[in-house]
């Protein structure tokens, strides 16, 4: 299974697309570190979550 995702201007991840899996990837020579980076940290409604030293007090 793949899974489009665009990172809106308001810095949420939505999802465009999901399909079976046969064409899944990146393409050749991308690098993947932002990607993961982004996707891991978004939380469950896909806001990227606060770092503590952004946090507010």
């Amino acid at each position: 299974m793949t899974t489009d995702m665009a990172l809106r201007e308001d810095g949420a991840w939505r999802v465009v697309e999901v399909g079976d899996g046969q064409v899944s990837g990146l393409p050749a020579g991308a690098d993947a570190t932002e990607l993961f980076a982004a996707l891991a940290g978004a939380d469950s409604t896909g806001q990227r979550r606060r770092p503590p030293s952004e946090s507010m007090t």
